[in-house]
């Protein structure tokens, strides 16, 4: 939405450029797809988003390839709050996406094995408050549904914002 294109995106964005964030950050959008309402339905759609509201990929050199880093760890999964297949499907979405940065991790430093104590993982939503106990209900449960032996430890933290509008 708005506020995400002109505050949450850019903001992200300058956070990477300045070193704010942890270099293997992953940012996964969530919204309804293309067709059913939202703005667009594929991950490369999304980056476009990204870098057409952060200026990203218009400079040349060293930036660029900074702007590009952050954009290939930007990530979007279509669906719908209500649907547990769809929130399901984001929570699996973002497994595989953390497995990998661990995996990924652990080969930077030498090939060390492939495993984490403990994931963070941020949930910011910009919805109507109604829906706040609804949607955090289904992604807790979403979690623990998929948890199992041998899981990393996992700290949930939910951002809680009131959209205004324009």
């Amino acid at each position: 939405g708005n506020l995400s294109t002109t505050k949450l995106l850019p903001t992200l964005y300058d956070a990477w450029r300045q070193r704010l964030l942890p270099r293997d950050a992953i940012v996964v959008g969530y919204a309804r797809p293309a067709g059913g309402g939202g703005s667009f339905s594929t991950s490369d759609e999304f980056r476009a988003h990204i870098a057409e509201s952060t200026g990203a990929q218009r400079r040349g050199g060293a930036v660029a390839v900074v702007d590009s880093a952050f954009l290939e760890r930007c990530h979007f999964e279509p669906g719908q709050f209500g649907d547990g297949r769809a929130t399901r499907a984001l929570i699996s979405r973002l497994e595989t996406l953390e497995a990998e940065r661990i995996k990924a991790r652990h080969l930077a430093d030498g090939g060390a094995a492939a495993t984490a104590s403990r994931t963070v993982r941020m949930y910011y939503l910009a919805t109507p408050p109604f829906l706040y106990a609804a949607i955090c209900n289904a992604l807790v449960e979403a979690s623990q549904l998929r948890a199992g032996a041998g899981a990393t430890a996992l700290d949930e933290r939910f951002v809680l914002e009131k959209p205004f509008g324009r």
